[in-house]
C-alpha cells in the first residue's frame, strides 16, 4: 500500500537481514530514517546519528519476519529480518556510489569522507602526540554511567586530531562494539525558505581505540580524521555503543571548537 504514493521508491525487496541478539547488526542509508517497523516484537533497533539504524534480535531464535524502513526522499526498504547466531553481513551499506574526487588526499560524496593520501605516518605521529599535551576538557558528555571527555583537538592542513577519554563508572564491563564519527550540518532544501539536515560520516586516517572499558577505569581513545569544515550550525557527532548491552554516548562537538583548535 505505502508504494501507492507517488515518490516512493521500493528497494531490497526480497533481502534478509540476519541479526543477533548479541553483536548489532548496522543500516545505513543515504538520508535519515523516517520511520521502521518490525513485522513482529522478536526484534529491536535504534535509529543513530539521522541515517544509522542498528539492530538485535530480542530472543534467540527469533521468528522471521518483515522488515520495512522509509527514509526521507521517499526510499522504502522492503525486506525480511531474520535470526543467526553469526550473520554474514552485520554492515549493509545502502548508500549510493557516486563518488566525487576533491583533490588527490580526499575523496568525498554525499555521505562519506575519507583521505587517500599517503602521509599517513607523519599523521599518526601527530595523533600520537596528543598524549603529551596538557588536558583542556573541552566538552564531556554522560550517559548510563559511561562518561566521554574531549580533552584536546588540533588541526594541521591535512588532517583534524581529538583525543577522548572514555570513562566507566560502573562495575560492569563496557565492551566497545560501535564508534560513528559524522559531520553534521544544515543546508537548503529544495522545498522553499526550509533547510534540512547533511550526514557526512568520517572515515578516520588513523585511530587507537580500546576494545573494552574496565569496570571503574578509564581509557584514551585518539582519532586522526580528514581536515573538513563544517557550517557555522555544524558539528562533528561521535556516538559508542556497548556490544554487549544497551549503554551509549553522544557527544557533538560544535564547528567553531575544531576551528577554533591548536595548529599543529
Amino acid at each position: 500500500m505505502l508504494l501507492a504514493f507517488t515518490g516512493l521508491t521500493a528497494y531490497g525487496q526480497g533481502d534478509t537481514v540476519y541479526v543477533n541478539t548479541e553483536g548489532t547488526t548496522y543500516m545505513v542509508f543515504d538520508n535519515d530514517i523516517e520511520i521502521f517497523n518490525f513485522g513482529n516484537t522478536q526484534y529491536t533497533g535504534v535509529a543513530e546519528s539521522g541515517n544509522m539504524l542498528f539492530l538485535k534480535a530480542t530472543k534467540p531464535d527469533a521468528k522471521a519476519t518483515t522488515l520495512l524502513v522509509k527514509s526521507t526522499g521517499g526510499k522504502i526498504f522492503m525486506g525480511f529480518i531474520g535470526f543467526k547466531n553469526s550473520p554474514e553481513k552485520p554492515f549493509w551499506d545502502l548508500r549510493k556510489e557516486d563518488k566525487d574526487e576533491i583533490n588527490d588526499g580526499l575523496v568525498e560524496d554525499v555521505n562519506i569522507l575519507k583521505y587517500k593520501g599517503k602521509n599517513t605516518l607523519n599523521i599518526e605521529k601527530k595523533m600520537l602526540a596528543l598524549l603529551g599535551e596538557r588536558k583542556n576538557e573541552i566538552s564531556n558528555e554522560a550517559n548510563n554511567n559511561i562518561s566521554l571527555t574531549l580533552n584536546n583537538v588540533a588541526n594541521d592542513k591535512e588532517a583534524s586530531y581529538f583525543r577522548f577519554n572514555l570513562r566507566n563508572n560502573s562495575t560492569v564491563i563496557y565492551h566497545i562494539d560501535f564508534i560513528s564519527l559524522s559531520y553534521k550540518d544544515q543546508r537548503k532544501a529544495k522545498k522553499r525558505n526550509s533547510v534540512e539536515n547533511q550526514n557526512t560520516e568520517v572515515l578516520p586516517i588513523s585511530k587507537i581505540v580500546p576494545e573494552s572499558i574496565q569496570p571503574l577505569s578509564s581509557e584514551e581513545l585518539l582519532f586522526a580524521v580528514p581536515l573538513y569544515s563544517p557550517g557555522r550550525k555544524g558539528f562533528l557527532e561521535v556516538i559508542i555503543r556497548e556490544k554487549k548491552g544497551v549503554r551509549a554516548v553522544i557527544m557533538n562537538v560544535k564547528s567553531k571548537k575544531i576551528a577554533k583548535a591548536k595548529l599543529l
